[in-house]
């Protein structure tokens, strides 16, 4: 089943992570996305991807903790250059909030 509850993406987070071929941790997910055809100049783009990313692809996983709900989807996104890949995206719901934010996102195997 599908992420269907109210999803946001912070701009920060694509433009100073996911898109950041310079952040010393998501550069490698930047290379990644822009080989897709994505681009900082065109970051609404990656934000619609991402939340329709959500809306279209299963759960892969839940899990709970004292700050709230983490909420894995896995698998294809719809990317401008058309290969469609495999990835994760990684959702939170913290305590009290009605509305799950982006965390994280990254390429997998589709296999596991």
């Amino acid at each position: 089943m599908p992420l269907l509850a109210p999803r946001r993406v912070e701009r920060e987070k694509l433009v100073a992570y996911l898109l950041n071929k310079d952040h010393q941790r998501g550069h490698g997910k930047a290379k990644f996305f822009f080989s897709c055809g994505f681009s900082l100049d065109h970051a609404g783009v990656f934000e619609r991807a991402l939340l329709a990313h959500a809306a279209e692809n299963d759960i892969f996983e839940t899990t709970q903790d004292e700050f709230g709900e983490k909420t894995v989807v896995k698998c294809s996104i719809k990317t401008p250059d058309g290969n469609n890949p495999c990835i994760l995206t990684v959702w939170r719901l913290d305590l009290g909030r009605a509305t799950y934010r982006l965390i994280t996102a990254y390429p997998t195997d589709p296999t596991q």
